[in-house]
């Protein structure tokens, strides 16, 4: 909000070039007060954590310095994100905004750095139906470091709510065990979550599980066209994106038997695996900020297989969060496992 309070009065300094200063003065007085009644109404608070009333009244607050400033209708202000009292309304429990970001990592996301969201109401009530929840994600730590698999681990020092572990690897002080085969990989202290708000759902989709990694990709197609998007038009950037998996599957079908390092590069650059699967960190992210809000498990008895190759080329999984922890594996594209599917996260 602050960002867009600051645009009002740069565009009145811009019209008031050659105008009467004192005249300027006064109206930049004027508006100093309307934003001072603005932070008392929002009481510091994230625009996300107010109720629509409260928004309302901010609405009008906006609008009474745009009328005191000369901007007009054509030069708006941001828009007031009614779509986070929207969705909270529609997801209930299953919104996960600012203050469960703060709650599960401690991390204050101010308002100007959160995206609006993408989804419309209908997005979000066919979400709720395919037992999705609403998740801000979030790319620092709270000491501004991004936020990776191992930072996460490191800033909840290894565990969860009830003093129960985050990562199986942990060795007890929020590090890594020195043993743990991804301890020297790149993945746990260089990927972050994307800052953007996304709908992923709970568990693997359906009939993800026991299948290799370029039939699971086929199941995310059958699932945006099935039912993410039944009975609507599917977005352009999907239908370019299950378009190349089309155009692509066969070829990889064959470069799976021959050369499953190609394969995996392959099938993890494919678009369709961009937009719908997560990255290890954003798996944790998820598990860690659902059990600290809701102090339930999701991926209890599952991996999700994500878009990260280790080092020697195999597909990194995350999951099956149980007692022990949450756990990291990997696998060649050609296997396949009843514990191991797809959680389809999108962010579009």
């Amino acid at each position: 909000m602050e960002n867009t309070l600051e645009s009002l009065f740069k565009k009145k300094d811009q019209k008031a070039t050659g105008a009467d200063e004192k005249e300027k003065k006064s109206e930049l007085g004027k508006a100093t007060e309307i934003k001072s009644e603005i932070n008392t109404i929002t009481g510091g608070e994230s625009l996300e954590d107010l109720d629509l009333e409260v928004l309302k009244k901010v609405l009008e607050k906006y609008k009474e310095m745009q009328n005191v400033l000369g901007i007009s209708e054509s030069e708006p202000a941001s828009e007031v994100p009614a779509r986070v009292e929207q969705a909270k309304e529609v997801m209930g429990s299953e919104f996960f905004g600012s203050r469960e970001v703060e709650k599960a990592f401690g991390i204050k996301v101010r308002p100007e750095d959160i995206p609006e969201i993408p989804f419309s109401r209908e997005d979000l009530e066919r979400a709720r139906k395919l037992n999705q929840f609403l998740v801000l994600r979030v790319d620092k730590a709270p000491d501004g470091k991004p936020l990776t698999l191992q930072k996460i681990n490191e800033i909840l020092k290894g565990k969860v709510k009830g003093e129960k572990k985050l990562l199986y690897s942990d060795d007890g002080t929020g590090k890594i065990k020195g043993d743990s085969w991804y301890k020297n990989e790149d993945f746990p202290k260089s990927d972050v979550p994307k800052l953007a708000w996304a709908l992923v759902s709970k568990e693997v989709i359906l009939n993800s599980t026991s299948k290799n990694y370029l039939n699971q990709t086929e199941e995310i197609v059958n699932y945006l066209k099935n039912e993410v998007f039944k009975g609507k038009e599917i977005p352009k950037v999907y239908q370019e994106a299950i378009a190349e998996f089309e155009k692509e599957k066969e070829a990889v079908g064959e470069l799976m038997s021959s050369d499953w390092k190609k394969a995996a590069e392959k099938l993890s650059q494919l678009k369709i695996n961009q937009l719908t699967r997560q990255n290890p960190a954003e798996v944790l992210y998820d598990i860690a900020i659902y059990f600290q809000n809701k102090e339930e498990r999701v991926l209890e008895n599952r991996y999700a297989w994500t878009t990260r190759r280790d080092s020697d080329g195999e597909l990194v999984g995350v999951g099956r969060f149980d007692s022990d922890g949450v756990f990291v594996a990997r696998g060649t594209p050609v296997g396949s496992h009843d514990n191991l599917g797809v959680c389809v996260s999108r962010s579009l």
